[in-house]
C-alpha cells in the first residue's frame, strides 16, 4: 500500500513540476499583435458600417509593454517609395495600456485613397492620394494570424497591391517583404501599412 501511495505521490510531484515548466514558458513568449477578435454582433456593426468603398481594420495587441505605438501607410511605384501618409505616433512615460487600433481605408473617387488611423481615440487622416494609373487586377487585405512584436522593428499590417496587368498572385505571408523590398517592383503601386512598438 505504502508503495502505492508513493508511487502515486511521485507521479503528481512529476505532473505538477511539468506544468511549473510549461507555465515559465509561455511568460517567455514575445507580445504579438492580431486581428481583433470581434463578437457576432460587433462584426455585424463593422459589416453595416462598411460599403464597397471603404475597409474597415481591427487589431489589438499585448498590453502593458509598449511606451511608443506608431502606425503609417507608405506608398510605393515599382518598388520604390513615392509617399508616406497618415502617420500616427502614441508615446507614454509608462507602459500603455491595450487600446484597439482602427484603420479605415476610403476610396473618395476611383482612383483615390484616404487612411485614417486610431490608436484608443486618439486619430489621424491623411489627405487624400490619387494614383496616376486606371488598374485591371488588385490583391489586398491584412494578416491573418498574430504576428510576433520585436522591439523597435517594423510589422507589416495590411498591403494593397495593384497592377496594370491582369493577374495577381495570392498575398502570402505578408512580413516576407520586410526582408525583399525588390519584390515590390513588380507592381504598379502597393501601400502597405506598417507599425513600430517600443518598449
Amino acid at each position: 500500500m505504502r508503495k502505492k501511495i508513493a508511487v502515486l505521490l511521485m507521479f503528481c510531484l512529476c505532473a505538477s513540476l511539468l506544468t511549473a515548466c510549461t507555465g515559465g514558458a509561455g511568460t517567455n513568449q514575445l507580445p504579438t499583435i492580431a486581428p481583433m477578435a470581434l463578437t457576432d454582433a460587433q462584426q455585424e456593426i463593422v459589416t453595416l458600417l462598411t460599403n464597397p468603398n471603404q475597409e474597415i481594420l481591427l487589431f489589438e495587441y499585448t498590453d502593458g509593454v509598449f511606451i511608443s505605438i506608431e502606425i503609417w501607410v507608405e506608398i510605393y511605384r515599382y518598388g520604390e517609395l513615392i509617399d508616406q501618409r497618415g502617420g500616427l505616433q502614441t508615446l507614454s512615460d509608462a507602459p500603455i495600456e491595450a487600446r484597439p487600433i482602427a484603420i479605415t481605408i476610403t476610396r473618395p473617387g476611383s482612383n483615390e485613397f484616404q487612411w485614417t488611423i486610431s490608436i484608443g481615440g486618439a486619430t489621424q487622416q491623411g489627405t487624400p492620394w490619387t494614383a496616376e494609373h486606371a488598374y485591371m487586377a488588385r490583391a489586398f487585405g491584412p494578416i491573418q494570424e498574430p504576428i510576433e512584436i520585436i522591439d523597435d522593428q517594423e510589422i507589416i499590417l495590411y498591403m494593397s497591391r495593384f497592377t496594370t496587368g491582369n493577374v495577381l498572385g495570392t498575398m502570402g505571408d505578408l512580413q516576407w517583404y520586410l526582408e525583399n523590398p525588390e519584390a515590390l517592383a513588380e507592381f504598379t503601386y502597393t501601400h502597405i501599412i506598417k507599425a513600430r512598438l517600443t518598449k
